[in-house]
């Protein structure tokens, strides 16, 4: 998992260098669970942003 969050973040800082410091991304999480959707499979983002700060 390790390695892999590397490869990403790599490339995340290769993007970074194409745009303005206000849009950076600053941090990532991953995680094997999937995400909670809506009958229209949108993810419920506050949903999942309640789920990071619990834990």
């Amino acid at each position: 998992m390790e390695q892999i969050k590397k490869a990403i973040w790599d490339k995340v800082k290769e993007a970074n260098k194409l745009v303005p410091k206000y849009k950076y991304i600053k941090n990532m999480i991953l995680t094997k669970a999937e995400f909670a959707k809506t009958t229209t499979n949108k993810i419920k983002r506050f949903e999942e942003m309640q789920k990071m700060h619990l834990n």
